[in-house]
C-alpha cells in the first residue's frame, strides 16, 4: 500500500471550527517549508513517520520548490470539511486537499483530483509502430465508443480485448493520472499486436442503466463479447487469434466472456475466485487493521454483504454496495456464476496473473483457480514482483488502481 493509499481514506462528522484555515495552512507549510514530524502529529491518525516526506520529495521533485499559499476555500464533503488549498511551485501550481471532521482534527491530506501529473507512455512504447482510429462497439440504445490500436503493416494481426474491473471506466480504465488499459494498448501495439479498448457501459449510460435492474451480462459480459464478435470480422485482423483480457471484475467474468465465442485465448489479470461482497469485506478488515479505515466503514461492507447474501433478496431490491446503489437482480446473478468452475469448461489456453502486494485479489484467489485449473497444461499462473494494489476515491465511491513499480503514479 501506497504513501497515497495511506494519506488517501477521508474519514466522518462535520461543522466548521473558526480554526480550519489557519490549521490546513499550518500542516501545509509544515510540510514543505518547517518540520514535517510537527506535520506528521497533526494528522488523526498519524501517517507513518516517513509518509509526509515522500509525498514531500515526490512532489517537489516534479514540481520544483514550494512557493507559496495562494488561496484556500472550504465545502462540506461526506460529512467533512474540506479545505482545498491552492499552492504555488517552481514550475507549476497544484491543490491540496485537507480534511477535517467536526472536533476540527485533520483527518486526510492528498493531492486534490484532476491535478495530477499527465500520463506518459511507459519505456517500452513505440510510437512509430502502431495507429489508432475510432470505432464505435455495439448496437443502439447500448452503442460505445472505442479504440482500435493497430500496428503498422498487412497485418492481419492478432488482437486483445481489454475488459474493465469494477465501476464507470473509461477506454483507458483511467485512474487520476494512470492509464493502465492504454499503457497494455501501446504496449502491445508496439509490438505487433492489436488491442482493442472501449468506454464501459455504466460510464456512458449509466443514467439509463440505473432506471431499472440490470446484472454484469448488462454491465460488462454482452459488450465485451460484442467487441470479439466485431473483431472477428474486421479486415486487418486475424480472426482465429482473438485474446480477451479482463481485470480484477473483468478477470472474474473473463471465463463468461469467453463462452461460446471466437476467443482463442483468455487473459485473467486481478481476477478474483471469491464473491465481490466477501471481497469487499476482506479489503476493508485489512486497511482497518493497518489503521486507513475506520471501523464503521468495516462494519457498512458487512452490512453490504449480509444484504447481498440474503436468500430472500429480490430483483428489485436495492443493496448499498461500496458507495453504489446496485439491484438485487446483479448479486442475484452472481449468486449463480463459479469462475473457476466457468474457467474449466474453456477449450483455450489461459494465463492467470497477479501482483504479489495485491491486498484486494490475494493468494486464496490464485488458490481458487489452481484447484480447479491445476491439471490443464494450458493454462499458465503468474505471480508478478512488487505490484501492488492502491486505493482510491472517485464518483463518490472507493475503488482501486494496479500502478506499474517503474512507472509510480498518485491518485
Amino acid at each position: 500500500m501506497t504513501v497515497f493509499t495511506q494519506l488517501l481514506l477521508l474519514l466522518l462528522l462535520t461543522q466548521q471550527p473558526p480554526d480550519f484555515e489557519a490549521k490546513a495552512k499550518a500542516l501545509i507549510t509544515s510540510v514543505f517549508v518547517g518540520d514535517v514530524d510537527a506535520a506528521t502529529a497533526m494528522l488523526t491518525p498519524p501517517p507513518p513517520a516517513n509518509a509526509l516526506k515522500q509525498v514531500r520529495d515526490q512532489l517537489t521533485g516534479q514540481l520544483g520548490s514550494f512557493k507559496s499559499i495562494t488561496s484556500i476555500r472550504f465545502e462540506s464533503a461526506q460529512g467533512l470539511q474540506i479545505a482545498t488549498v491552492s499552492c504555488a511551485f517552481d514550475k507549476s501550481n497544484l491543490n491540496l486537499m485537507v480534511a477535517f471532521n467536526a472536533t476540527g482534527n485533520i483527518v486526510g491530506f492528498r493531492v486534490a483530483p484532476g491535478l495530477t501529473p499527465a500520463w506518459s507512455p511507459p519505456p517500452y512504447v513505440d510510437l512509430q509502430k502502431f495507429d489508432e482510429k475510432a470505432l464505435t462497439l455495439g448496437s443502439a440504445p447500448w452503442q460505445l465508443p472505442a479504440t482500435l490500436t493497430l500496428p503498422k503493416g498487412t497485418g492481419p494481426f492478432p488482437v486483445v480485448v481489454l475488459v474493465h474491473g469494477s465501476g464507470p471506466g473509461d477506454e483507458d480504465e483511467t485512474i487520476g493520472a494512470e492509464k493502465p488499459f492504454k499503457d497494455i494498448a501501446w504496449g502491445l501495439a508496439s509490438n505487433g499486436v492489436a488491442v482493442l479498448r472501449y468506454k464501459k457501459r455504466t460510464l456512458v449510460h449509466g443514467a439509463q442503466m440505473s432506471k431499472g435492474t440490470y446484472t454484469v451480462m448488462d454491465e460488462t459480459v454482452d459488450d465485451a463479447r460484442a467487441a470479439v464478435a466485431m473483431l472477428g470480422k474486421m479486415d486487418g485482423i486475424d480472426s482465429k487469434r482473438i485474446i480477451v483480457l479482463g481485470h480484477s471484475l473483468g478477470g472474474m467474468l473473463g471465463p463468461r466472456i469467453t463462452m461460446n465465442t471466437a476467443a482463442a485465448g483468455l487473459v485473467i489479470m486481478a481476477g478474483s475466485t471469491r464473491p465481490l461482497e466477501e471481497l469487499l469485506v476482506d479489503q476493508l478488515e485489512y486497511l482497518s487493521r493497518a489503521g486507513f479505515a475506520p471501523q464503521s466503514t468495516v462494519e457498512a461492507a458487512r452490512r453490504s454483504r449480509k444484504e447481498v447474501q440474503d436468500p430472500n433478496l429480490s430483483p428489485t431490491s436495492m443493496v448499498s454496495f461500496s458507495g453504489a446503489q446496485i439491484p438485487g437482480s446483479y448479486w442475484l446473478d452472481l449468486r449463480a456464476y463459479d469462475a473457476a468452475a466457468t474457467a474449466a469448461t474453456l477449450k483455450i489456453p489461459m494465463l492467470i496473473i497477479r501482483g504479489d502486494r495485491d491486498y484486494q485479489v490475494s493468494a486464496a484467489d490464485d488458490d481458487g483457480w489452481k484447484k480447479t485449473l491445476k491439471d490443464r497444461n494450458d493454462v499458465t499462473f503468474k505471480l508478478y514482483q512488487g505490484f501492488e494494489s492502491r486505493l482510491c476515491k472517485g464518483n463518490g465511491a472507493l475503488f482501486t488502481q494496479r500502478i506499474r513499480p517503474t512507472h509510480p503514479r498518485r491518485c
